[in-house]
């Protein structure tokens, strides 16, 4: 036994928000029950409107080779699920799991080795198998070398410009890889490199781009690590969250300015004209099929509620 009270524990909360999802969320936590190291703790925060998460974690809670706390969500969204599943969690690093992942085999002892090659590392996060860096074309390249200043060979986990982010690049060579941020999905944080707030009030519902402000502000003072080797596959689910196109891309147009203007500090005439550059290119983006090109009023109308909100709320 070790002195978190199982054998083959580390000393990691891992913080779980899901609503609506126990068949998945199960799935999820039996991958995780089959690592070589787990987690001593994992705290699920639910925000369901049935009792069927916490009908599974009442049945469930005495099998899992960890201690398991479950909360009601005070309110609904992954940031501020977190933020509560943050505070009632007790050990000095942070799992960070969205609740429709599956964990390949020794992916958590992987980060957990990762985060301790060096104290100058905060943040380890595992590679995601079907989202992964893809080689922009001659269209794309040209778009990132105007947004970040120069060409780059590759953009591999960088951010650059107003913060355009790009995936990881796989690379089975290296146990580790610098990168300029962090998604959520299956990552591990040292509690004492985190903000306080971890994640700001203006993330709320889906909470779009809440991982990238975070791990920007962390990756200020501390380096941050993909783990090519530790594997998940993010079986992206559908929710209620996710129904309104227009709401999405409002929020997805306040939280990146958020991001630009609160966490980059780039508020210059230039900033903004990029950060237009920016959210136009993924709009084209959005517009190569079929479903794109019907969701695009839905979206031009957010993007009206989200410049409206970002000159008159925010």
């Amino acid at each position: 036994m070790s002195s978190t009270g199982f054998s083959g524990t580390i000393p990691v909360s891992a913080i779980i928000a899901t609503r609506n999802r126990p068949t998945v969320l199960l799935r999820t936590l039996k991958t995780l029950s089959r690592q070589s190291r787990y987690p001593a703790e994992v705290v699920i925060v639910d925000a369901s409107d049935n009792a069927h998460t916490v009908e599974l974690y009442e049945n469930m809670q005495d099998q899992w080779p960890w201690r398991t706390k479950y909360l009601r969500a005070v309110k609904a969204g992954a940031a501020v699920q977190r933020n509560q599943g943050i505070d009632h969690s007790t050990f000095p690093v942070i799992l960070f799991m969205d609740d429709d992942i599956v964990i390949h085999p020794s992916c958590i002892e992987r980060l957990w080795q990762a985060l301790n090659e060096s104290d100058t590392i905060a943040g380890a996060n595992a590679m995601i198998t079907n989202q992964t860096y893809q080689r922009p074309g001659k269209l794309a390249d040209f778009v990132f070398a105007f947004l970040n200043g120069e060409r780059l060979t590759s953009y591999a986990g960088r951010c650059f410009g107003p913060g355009l982010t790009q995936l990881p690049g796989v690379d089975g060579s290296a146990d580790s890889i610098e990168v300029d941020w962090l998604n959520a999905g299956c990552t591990l944080y040292r509690r004492r490199c985190l903000p306080d707030p971890v994640f700001p009030a203006i993330f709320e519902g889906a909470s779009t781009a809440e991982d990238l402000a975070l791990s920007l502000q962390v990756g200020r003072d501390w380096k941050l690590v993909n783990v090519p080797r530790a594997r998940i596959y993010h079986d992206s689910q559908p929710g209620e969250h996710k129904k309104s196109v227009t709401g999405l891309a409002a929020m997805e147009l306040v939280n990146k300015h958020f991001v630009m203007r609160s966490v980059l500090g780039r508020k210059g005439i230039t900033d903004y004209f990029k950060f237009a550059v920016m959210m136009g290119f993924q709009f084209a983006g959005t517009l190569a099929c079929k479903r794109g090109l019907s969701e695009a009023p839905a979206r031009i109308t957010g993007f009206g509620i989200g410049i409206y909100r970002i000159l008159f709320s925010h």
